[in-house]
């Protein structure tokens, strides 16, 4: 069973990929999944568009991360 860390949030961390500019970036979410989207749509710049994906990140990584309810943070890499 997976030790509940304290200051992490315990929800769903979902990954959303933008694309734009030739380029692709990888966000982490720790809101409800319909909502992931829109968070990081907002941070994009115009022409960029955001998609959930099927990519899951580790218990490590997500602590890693630090997420807490609403957090959004771009990955330096790949999931």
């Amino acid at each position: 069973m997976a030790e509940n860390l304290p200051n992490t949030y315990a929800g769903g961390v979902h990954v959303v990929r933008a694309i734009g500019d030739g380029q692709t970036r990888y966000w982490a979410v720790a809101t409800r999944r319909e909502q992931a989207i829109l968070e990081v749509q907002q941070l994009l710049p115009p022409g960029w568009i955001a998609s959930i994906t099927e990519r899951h990140l580790t218990p490590d990584q997500v602590a890693a991360l630090n997420m807490h309810p609403g957090s959004v943070r771009e990955l330096k890499y790949e999931p």
